[in-house]
């Protein structure tokens, strides 16, 4: 409704290079959302996909991302009003 703002706090993984973290944050989000999920857990998936791609050198895949997500059920955006 446009007088929400998210906090969403990053995957405790170790991270190996942060090149391509927002990269993968963006393709992350807009595959969440072609696939229908909603904006919450978009914004899950999303970072999910970043954590991914910054403790690895190679592209994330779906698997471990999802896998990420199992891992901390309870990493969920917070909400707040304007």
């Amino acid at each position: 409704d446009g007088n929400k703002m998210y906090h969403v706090p990053a995957y405790p993984v170790k991270p190996i290079s942060l090149i391509g973290a927002g990269d993968s944050c963006n393709a992350g989000f807009i595959y969440a959302q072609l696939s229908g999920k909603t904006f919450v857990d978009c914004l899950r998936f999303a970072c999910a996909t970043a954590g991914v791609k910054i403790s690895s050198i190679s592209l994330p895949d779906i698997a471990e991302i999802t896998s990420l997500i199992a891992e901390f059920p309870d990493q969920i955006p917070d909400t707040q009003t304007e």
